[in-house]
C-alpha cells in the first residue's frame, strides 16, 4: 500500500523510522513514516492509507493536517493553548499525537467529516474529542470496527485509553470538562444525558464508581483498570486510595496499615 500522492510504502516495519513516543507520560518507542508530509505512526498510517482510498472512490479527498509530534512540538501547542492564542492541547507526554494515535484532518473540506462520521469506524477510527471535529484516534491494537461499535452505544475515551459503556461520565484529561456517553457519542455535561451509569474524574485514583459488572475501577495514576481492594497513591493529590465496590476511597492510613474501606490491600502502589 502507498499513501497517495506521497510515495511512500506503508504496510511494512521496514519503511517507517523510529521516534521517541508518550503515553499516558511515558516514554514509548514508535515508528514513524510520512504522509501528506507529515509523520505518522506507522500502523495508523496503514489503517488511514486505506480509509483515504475507500473515501477517495467516493470522490471525497481526505489529507493529514497533523499527525505524530515530539515533545518539543507538543509542548509548544501546550504552551500557546495556556498563553490564550492556540487551540485545546494536552500536557506535554499526555496527548494520543504523541503516542501517533491521533490525526487532525481535514474535516472543514468538501465532504470530509460526513463521510468520516459515517465510514470512519470501519478502520478503527474515532472521533474521541467533542469539541474538535478535525480530531480522529486510532486507539491501539485497534484493526477496524470496535467490538460493538457505535451501534452498542458505547464510545471510546482518549482519557482512559478505551472504550466505556452508554451514559458513562468522564472528566476530560484534555479541558478539564465532564462528557457523557450516549448512543456512540460524548455529550458536554455530567448527567446532561441522563443518570452515570460510571463516573471517571480525574482528581484521585479514577472513577467515583467502577463500571457495572466489571468489579474494577479506572485509575487516572496507572492508566489503567484496578480490581476491587487495589490500594495505591494518587499522582494528583498524593493521597491514598482503595478500590472498593462504591469505588475510589480515600484513606491516608492505607499508606501503613496497608488497609481501606474494603479491607486489606490486594495490591498496593505507593509513588
Amino acid at each position: 500500500m502507498t499513501a497517495e500522492g506521497t510515495g511512500t510504502a506503508v504496510d511494512a516495519v521496514g519503511g517507517c523510522r523510529p521516534a521517541a513516543g508518550y503515553s499516558h507520560g511515558n516514554r514509548a518507542n514508535i515508528c514513524v513514516v510520512s504522509v501528506d508530509g507529515k509523520l505518522v505512526e506507522y500502523r495508523t498510517a496503514q489503517a488511514f492509507g486505506a480509509m483515504r482510498a475507500a473515501a477517495a472512490s467516493s470522490g471525497v479527498r481526505i489529507s493529514i493536517v497533523s499527525g505524530f509530534r515530539t515533545m518539543d512540538q507538543q509542548r509548544y501547542l501546550y504552551n500557546l493553548y495556556l498563553a490564550g492564542r492556540g487551540n485545546l492541547a494536552a500536557r506535554p507526554g499526555y496527548s494520543n499525537h504523541q503516542s501517533g494515535l491521533a490525526l487532525d484532518l481535514n474535516t472543514s473540506s468538501a465532504g470530509v467529516y460526513n463521510w468520516m462520521s459515517r465510514n470512519a469506524s470501519r478502520y478503527g477510527f474515532r472521533r474521541t474529542v467533542p469539541s474538535e471535529p478535525w480530531h480522529w484516534e486510532r486507539p491501539a491494537g485497534s484493526q477496524g470496527s470496535f467490538s460493538g461499535g457505535t451501534s452498542s452505544g458505547r464510545c471510546y475515551s482518549s482519557t482512559l485509553g478505551r472504550e466505556v459503556a452508554e451514559k458513562t461520565c468522564v472528566e476530560s484529561r484534555l479541558d478539564s470538562a465532564w462528557y457523557q456517553c450516549d448512543n456512540g457519542s460524548w455529550y458536554s455535561g455530567r448527567g446532561s444525558r441522563g443518570a452515570c451509569s460510571s463516573q471517571h474524574p480525574l482528581s484521585g485514583g479514577g472513577g467515583t464508581t467502577p463500571d457495572p459488572g466489571t468489579g474494577h475501577c479506572y485509575s487516572g495514576t496507572l492508566g489503567r483498570d484496578m480490581r476491587v481492594g487495589a490500594c495505591l497513591q494518587s499522582r494528583f493529590d498524593r493521597d491514598w486510595y482503595q478500590c472498593a465496590s462504591i469505588g475510589w476511597v480515600m484513606n491516608n492510613s492505607i499508606a501503613s496499615s496497608r488497609r481501606g474501606y474494603a479491607g486489606a490491600c490486594s495490591s498496593y502502589t505507593p509513588l
